[in-house]
């Protein structure tokens, strides 16, 4: 064999050495970061506070979004958080429009009815009672309407909550399993989620 050849037959093996370290150091990387940044779950806790409700898990405060990327991310507990957002904005949006109808209507009604008085227009101010009794019973009606909506809601979101609790009540736990072992040609890694 020549220099040349022996130099070249020396680049092929010092590659696969390389080649070999790279791809043990990048595996093992992804294993770190899998179980450093891999994020805990636990079951949702509701802390009440008067009118207010605190989502809490593993300790910590959800915010909106997080507390919704929770509901979303667990398939079963999906479809009722999605109702239950559904309801809820439908509900708010019916509450919303009543309580600005019978709250303007009542005030221009009720300005009508004091420049009735100071006209001595007794025939208008009957007509503008019978009007702001209108406004005030379909503007409660609205909010009445809005009502089950919420309700709904509120029934739909306790259902969502307690269906993604379970999957941590149940002897199954959702997680990530790494076996590493030596197999006939070289180290093996199996993981199990």
């Amino acid at each position: 064999m020549t220099l040349s050849e022996e130099m070249f037959i020396f680049d092929i093996h010092q590659t696969k050495d390389i080649m070999k370290s790279t791809t043990l150091s990048v595996i093992f990387l992804c294993l770190i970061n899998v179980f450093c940044f891999s994020q805990e779950k636990g079951p949702i806790e509701i802390e009440k506070q008067g009118l207010k409700k605190t989502y809490i898990q593993n300790g910590k405060v959800l915010d909106a979004k997080q507390f919704s990327s929770a509901l979303k991310g667990y398939s079963e507990s999906a479809p009722s958080y999605s109702l239950s957002s559904t309801t809820g904005a439908i509900g708010a949006g019916i509450f919303a429009l009543s309580a600005l109808y019978l709250g303007a209507g009542s005030l221009y009604y009720t300005l009508k009815q004091n420049q009735a008085i100071n006209d001595n227009d007794l025939a208008a101010l009957n007509e503008y009672e019978e009007k702001s009794t209108a406004v005030i019973v379909v503007g409660a009606a609205g909010i009445v309407v809005g009502l089950p909506f919420f309700i709904i809601s509120q029934s739909s979101l306790k259902k969502s909550i307690n269906i993604y609790n379970s999957q941590f009540n149940s002897s199954f736990q959702h997680g990530l399993k790494v076996n590493v072992g030596i197999v006939e040609n070289g180290l093996g890694f199996q993981m199990i989620f």
